[in-house]
């Protein structure tokens, strides 16, 4: 008994298609699989070919893993940042807590981890501003991190400013470059004192006051913290002495200093907490109390 298949195909649509595609490019698909082939056979009984293809099967993986591994790094860039910038905290915290006057003179000094006065915290900005009279950053660390009001905070660059209000999760810091904000410093070549203020206007540029005229300060002079206070220690950098002049009668140098940090570009920061701050402070209150 025959069976007649014709309507079957024509009334199947994917059938149908797969006939006309065959009928079309039956030609070529059977070139393809023949070249193919024949590539194989060449690459398998031929050792020059087989080297050739092997070296640039290499290559070709190699450029393509080196992409694939450019593309994820990048995407890793985030947590990498968050890496670096704990571990520089870590890093900052043993170099502060070094006695570098006595780590000169005794050549067997060792730091000892139960005397640390200073612990960095890693904190990424995540909002800043230059461009007030009064301008402040806010970062992405708060109570819960160890982050209190007043603590210092510095970048891999130099001083950026104090804490002024914190939360659970963030806290905002007034900027070197804000009206209110005075800080120690002190000229690192002589070792006078004084305090840098910030007069508005340039972002780059903040004034050195109270250096007597028998300083003698030169121009490139390194101005860093003098540790007289409870929220930075000694010699964090500031800037260095752009200009400086001396006022008709008066026995202080005016004089300009150049941040070393730009502010516009601050992505990363660190916030010191000083373990002895309240009990400083406690002590210094009785004084002022007994005036």
């Amino acid at each position: 008994m025959f069976i007649d298949n014709t309507d079957h195909f024509t009334h199947n649509p994917q059938m149908r298609n797969l006939i006309v595609l065959l009928l079309r490019y039956g030609g070529f698909i059977v070139f393809l699989v023949l070249e193919i082939f024949c590539m194989f056979l060449v690459v398998r009984y031929n050792r020059t070919q087989r080297e050739i293809y092997v070296n640039s099967s290499n290559v070709f993986s190699g450029s393509l893993n080196t992409k694939v591994s450019n593309v994820t790094r990048y995407f890793n860039l985030t947590n990498t940042s968050d890496s670096l910038a704990v571990e520089n905290a870590r890093l900052y915290e043993k170099l502060s807590n070094l006695d570098l006057d006595r780590l000169m003179k005794d050549s067997v000094y060792v730091a000892s981890d139960s005397v640390n006065q200073f612990r960095f915290i890693s904190a990424r900005i995540i909002n800043n501003s230059i461009n007030k009279n009064n301008n402040f950053l806010t970062i992405k660390k708060g109570r819960l991190d160890g982050i209190k009001p007043r603590q210092g905070v510095v970048s891999d660059k130099g001083v950026v400013g104090i804490v002024r209000n914190v939360s659970d999760h963030f806290a905002t810091v007034l900027s070197v470059l804000h009206r209110q904000i005075r800080i120690n410093a002190a000229v690192k070549r002589t070792n006078n004192f004084g305090a840098i203020a910030w007069r508005g206007n340039d972002p780059t540029i903040v004034k050195l006051e109270d250096i007597p005229t028998h300083a003698r300060p030169i121009v490139g002079d390194t101005i860093i913290t003098s540790g007289n206070t409870s929220r930075f220690p000694k010699g964090i950098t500031l800037g260095v002495i752009d200009t400086f002049w001396r006022a008709s009668g008066s026995n202080f140098y005016d004089i300009e200093v150049k941040l070393t940090n730009d502010f516009n570009s601050l992505e990363y920061v660190y916030v010191i907490d000083n373990e002895y701050i309240e009990e400083q402070l406690e002590l210094e209150q009785q004084l002022i109390d007994e005036q």
